[in-house]
């Protein structure tokens, strides 16, 4: 299992992450059990050419999960490298989401919310979020799948 690591600035929720700050490279050590593919932790060998390098590292691709993940390092008694990571589901699968037809509307709310109000009426065959008539985007009542992400 290779890892490679990065130091990314990007934030978190950015689609396409800015990896070309490469810190260095290390392969795990052999697991001593199951490893969480979504959070794993892996340990890696200290290494005197990375090894401080790696430590300060906040991102890492694993080559065997081909999953980009947030990282944070730490050291255990023996000396060796311990690899926390959360995947981040939006750079591993950005190639996959640019795929998808959407229709991206920015909503200027202040929380969450999933029910339809006054300021956005749902009418049965027209759709008009701040002004974007969904009547004429491109595709949207071809039959085939088309998607609404609403941001704020």
């Amino acid at each position: 299992m290779n890892i490679t690591f990065y130091n990314v600035t990007d934030s978190p929720n950015k689609l396409e992450k800015d990896i070309t700050h490469v810190i260095g490279s290390a392969r795990a050590l052999a697991p001593t059990g199951q490893i969480n593919v979504l959070n794993p932790v892996v340990t890696v060998a200290w290494d005197n050419v990375n090894g401080d390098s790696i430590i300060n590292a906040n991102y890492a691709y694993i080559d065997t999960f081909q999953r980009y993940y947030w990282i944070n390092c730490g050291i255990d008694t023996a000396k060796r490298i311990i690899v926390s990571g959360k995947v981040d589901y939006l750079m591993t699968y950005a190639a996959d989401i640019k795929k998808c037809p959407a229709t991206i509307v920015r909503a200027e709310l202040t929380k969450p919310t999933y029910v339809p109000d006054n300021k956005y009426p749902i009418h049965p065959n027209k759709f008009i979020f701040e002004g974007v008539d969904f009547n004429t985007a491109p595709d949207f009542y071809s039959g085939t799948e088309h998607y609404v992400v609403i941001t704020r």
